[in-house]
């Protein structure tokens, strides 16, 4: 009983101890001093940045204890604190701001254990207040610093410094959309231990250094979005750690690497919107550990048959739009079980869809527009209405699929696609912007009455947001092709699209279609045995005479669309007049031809138009 109680009390007394000396120990963490020097170093360079108005000593006497500064970090190095972390900019509501003239101050170097420094949205004015990276003094820096960021500071121009290349101990380095110019130094392969080199969306220009063999290291390669030219250096193969590649955006040249086999870690690799070529290599398959293929917009070329896609098994994202591919869509692609997304867009693919794309899983996205692909398009009805919008085949001339129940007959997919388009217009329309501009381009390119009426009615639908997306669609000159069918149904419904255009357009839509000839084809059809004037053909009284006279005044009543339209900035819509005036007195054999409907609605105009002593003088407007 008595040994139990010793035992009691010396635990008791150790307990006493350890929380004195917990105790002690924290007395003693929270009162650690700062260096005099060091302290100074920093108030100093935060001065530097966010203006001589801030006064550090004042405000945080005590930087890394009692007063901490936001974006600052401390640690202890042999019973003295000292700046480990320095971040400038906006990144919390009390973070550090930045001046519009602010400098760099040698201080900044005195901080000899420095470890990250970072500037975000700092350097804002490449005009008033540019500034540029401090080529000097990187050296003192060299032994501590292992993060260096500039992010998004478009007034930060000059060069990238050769001077980063001492900074043995740099893990990230990261210069993403800034003012930067020139070439990448060389001096970046002496970065061993880097893990990330983001280089991206600044001007960088020359050719990428083949200096990346020494960093087995690194995971993160970005230097996308720049001006970037040559060929791929062959020593990126040598990254065989890195698990995102990204050099899009650029003008590189040149074949793809046979190096790149080596990346076996690799899970992203964007290549898009280069000049790369020479076709696809045997090294892609290589790459198992892909997720996401992307280099669309390049001039590659070759067949896609080159490869042994099967192998590729990880890839989600297989994105080789606008290249060049040709022949046959691999069935081995149906094997990419954990594919989500396929783009094969713009491309010289031929032979038919394989009904095994239905099979992928995952798939939720299948491009395929603008290929010569023939056939008819098997996949269920189910699988079309799971792809939704994401599903593209249109501009496939001979592409074909199976309507309903009627086995024996087809039609071609862009009408499918309308219907398809249609049906969901009728469900999402309100819920949001419905964005129809496939829609539109397969009605047009059909070509057939029904078609034209179904476009007719949806601009009668939906109104300007709808002959906006027209417009910028460039799909006008398709329409007012429409004029020139031997269909006279399908030519009536064409001048009634044409009406709804003028009506709900704004002036960039009118002008459009009066630079495509809309006028003189008006005219023209108004002078013809379908045409006439609207006044005389009163006249006549005979049943049903406007029926058999489908264009008669179809220049008055473009002009009345205009007038009366509600299409947005109305008062320039209707600044085009002149324009149009001037255009149908041209067309027009002699001037008692002119509709008079027109002139009605033209006002002030008349008399400047058919004066005969003024006629010369009749301003244009300048269509652009």
């Amino acid at each position: 009983m008595k040994s139990i109680k010793t035992v009691g009390h010396a635990i008791f007394v150790i307990f006493i101890l350890c929380l004195s000396a917990r105790c002690c120990g924290q007395e003693d963490l929270d009162i650690a001093p700062m260096e005099k020097a060091e302290q100074e170093a920093l108030y100093s360079t935060i001065q530097g940045f966010v203006g001589n108005s801030w006064n550090g000593s004042d405000l945080y006497p005590d930087p890394c204890g009692w007063t901490p500064i936001q974006g600052v970090s401390c640690d202890l190095f042999n019973g003295f604190w000292y700046v480990t972390v320095l971040n400038i900019g906006p990144v919390h509501d009390n973070s550090l701001s930045c001046a519009q003239d602010l400098e760099f101050r040698p201080e900044l170097f005195s901080l000899k254990h420095l470890k990250s420094l970072s500037f975000f949205n700092c350097f804002q004015s490449k005009n008033s207040f540019p500034a540029t990276i401090p080529a000097r003094n990187w050296e003192k820096l060299a032994s501590s610093l292992e993060t260096l960021e500039f992010r998004s500071n478009p007034g930060l121009i000059g060069n990238i410094p050769s001077g980063f290349g001492v900074l043995k101990n740099l893990r990230s380095l990261v210069l993403l959309e800034n003012g930067v110019t020139g070439e990448i130094p060389s001096s970046i392969g002496n970065l061993v231990k880097l893990k990330k080199l983001v280089l991206a969306e600044n001007y960088l220009n020359g050719r990428i250094p083949d200096v990346f063999d020494g960093m087995n290291e690194l995971l993160i390669f970005d230097l996308s979005s720049n001006s970037l030219s040559g060929s791929l250096p062959s020593t990126l193969g040598s990254l065989t750690s890195a698990l995102k590649l990204d050099v899009s955006h650029n003008d590189l040249e040149g074949t793809l690497l046979k190096e790149f086999a080596n990346l076996k870690n690799l899970t992203l690799m964007d290549l898009r919107n280069n000049k790369l070529s020479g076709g696809l290599t045997l090294s892609l398959q290589e790459m198992q550990s892909l997720e996401e293929l992307v280099m669309s917009n390049n001039p590659l070329g070759g067949d896609m048959r080159a490869l042994e896609w099967e192998n590729m098994k990880n890839l989600e994202i297989l994105e080789l739009s606008n290249m060049g591919l040709t022949g046959e869509i691999p069935e081995s692609i149906s094997e990419l079980k954990r594919l989500r997304f396929l783009g094969l867009s713009n491309n010289k693919l031929t032979g038919n869809l394989s009904p095994k794309l239905e099979t992928l899983p995952c798939l939720n996205a299948l491009y395929l527009s603008g290929n010569n692909i023939t056939g008819e398009i098997n996949f269920s009805k189910e699988f079309l209405e799971k792809m939704g919008r994401r599903f593209g085949a249109w501009r496939n001339p001979n592409l074909c699929y199976q309507v309903g129940v009627i086995s024996t007959n087809h039609v071609p997919y862009g009408a499918g696609l309308a219907v398809a388009a249609l049906i969901r217009f009728n469900k999402d329309v309100f819920v949001g912007q419905v964005m129809m501009g496939p829609t539109v381009r397969a009605l047009v390119s059909m070509g057939y009455v029904h078609s034209v009426e179904v476009l007719c009615s949806l601009i009668r639908s939906i109104r300007s947001p709808l002959v906006d997306e027209i417009e910028s669609n460039g799909e006008i000159p398709r329409v007012i092709v429409l004029l020139n069918s031997r269909d006279l149904q399908l030519q009536v419904l064409a001048l009634e699209c044409v009406l709804e255009i003028g009506y709900f357009g704004r002036k960039e839509a009118v002008e459009a279609m009066v630079k495509e000839g809309l006028v003189e084809k008006l005219v023209e059809l108004q002078r013809s045995e379908n045409g006439g004037d609207l006044i005389e053909i009163g006249k006549e009284r005979v049943c049903g005479v406007l029926e058999r006279r489908p264009f008669a005044s179809c220049v008055a009543k473009f002009a009345v669309q205009l007038e009366v339209g509600e299409g947005l900035r109305q008062r320039e819509k209707r600044a085009v007049k002149p324009e149009i005036l001037v255009r149908v007195r041209e067309a027009s054999l002699f001037d008692a031809e002119v509709p008079p409907l027109l002139l009605k609605f033209c006002g002030v105009l008349r008399h400047r138009l058919f004066s005969a002593n003024k006629t010369e003088n009749i301003k244009t407007s300048t269509l652009q």
